[in-house]
């Protein structure tokens, strides 16, 4: 990750954590509904599998995704976006839909 922003802003602090190159790309997968890591690995095709996975762990541990085991023991991981990134979600779609507007 590049410097620190060092403001307890939430913005600037969403923004260190986001700012990782591939990082927006995924949170796109997830609101898209990707829930697997091969999911997410095909709609950002040129991602190594070792950089997706760090990914996921970062966003993990800044509490934006939630892992989920399968109930039924497989080792199968769902991803999903915590209830609050949803209104992020939301925010992105219109973002990018208005850049695709011009």
């Amino acid at each position: 990750m590049s410097a620190s922003y060092r403001q307890f802003c939430p913005v600037a602090m969403a923004a260190e954590v986001l700012e990782s190159r591939w990082t927006l790309l995924i949170v796109r997968e997830l609101c898209l509904g990707s829930k697997h890591f091969n999911d997410i690995r095909k709609g950002v095709p040129k991602m190594s599998p070792t950089l997706l996975s760090k990914r996921l762990k970062e966003l993990e541990w800044h509490g934006i995704l939630n892992r989920v085991g399968s109930p039924r023991g497989s080792r199968k991981l769902s991803m999903f976006l915590r209830r609050q990134e949803m209104s992020f979600s939301k925010l992105s779609m219109r973002l990018a839909a208005g850049v695709r507007d011009g």
